[in-house]
C-alpha cells in the first residue's frame, strides 16, 4: 500500500509507514466471514449516504465477503479518516491485486465481523491495516456520526458485477505524529 497525506495545497508522502506497508503481503479475504444484516419490518433501505434510523436493521449472521459482494448481501463496514497532528488526511492506495477497485485511492476501510461494534471495528481496522504499533500514536478515535450510513455501489462488469450494499460506520482517528 502507498500512503499520502493531504493538506491544503500540499500532497506529501507519509513515509512513517510506507516501508512497512509496501512489503506487507495482501491476503485473499474472499472467504473471510463478515457481519450480515437484514432490514427490519416497517423500514426500507435508506437514501444513499444517509444515517440509518434506530432499529432499521438487525444482525443476520455471517457471510463470506465474496458472497456478500456477488449476491448483494447487506453487510457492515467502516471508513476511517486518519489525520496526523498537523491535520493532514492519510489516503491509502489499494493493492493492484484486489478484486474491487484495484489501485484506487481511499480512506482506510474494513468489513465488520459479526457482533463487533463501531469502536472495536475501528481498532481492529487500524491494527490489521497499519500494524498494532499504530495504536501507540493514536491521540483520539471517535465516530464522525452517531449511527452508520447507508452505502451502495455496483461496480459493474469490469469487477465481476460485484456490489457493496453496506451499513458503514464513519470514523475519525487523529494521530500524535506528523
Amino acid at each position: 500500500a502507498t500512503l499520502l497525506a493531504f493538506a491544503p495545497s500540499l500532497i506529501v508522502s507519509w513515509t512513517v509507514f510506507d516501508a512497512r506497508l509496501s512489503q506487507k503481503p495482501i491476503p485473499d479475504h474472499g472467504s473471510e466471514q463478515i457481519a450480515a444484516f437484514s432490514i427490519n419490518p416497517g423500514f426500507r433501505e435508506a437514501a444513499f449516504l444517509s444515517e440509518l434510523q434506530d432499529g432499521a436493521v438487525s444482525p443476520n449472521g455471517s457471510v463470506a465477503i465474496d458472497t456478500a459482494h456477488r449476491h448483494n448481501v447487506l453487510h457492515g463496514g467502516i471508513w476511517i479518516a486518519i489525520l496526523d497532528a498537523c491535520g493532514r488526511l492519510m489516503m491509502l492506495k489499494r493493492s493492484p491485486s484486489l478484486r474491487t477497485c484495484p489501485g484506487a485511492w481511499g480512506l482506510l476501510g474494513e468489513h465488520q465481523i459479526e457482533g463487533e461494534d463501531g469502536e472495536r471495528l475501528a481498532r481492529r481496522a487500524l491494527e490489521e491495516e497499519l500494524g498494532p504499533q499504530i495504536l501507540a500514536v493514536v491521540a483520539q478515535s471517535q465516530p464522525l456520526l452517531q449511527r452508520p450510513i447507508w452505502f451502495y455501489a455496483n461496480y459493474g462488469a469490469n469487477y465481476g458485477n460485484r456490489s457493496d450494499r453496506q451499513i458503514t460506520w464513519t470514523w475519525k482517528v487523529t494521530l500524535r505524529v506528523t
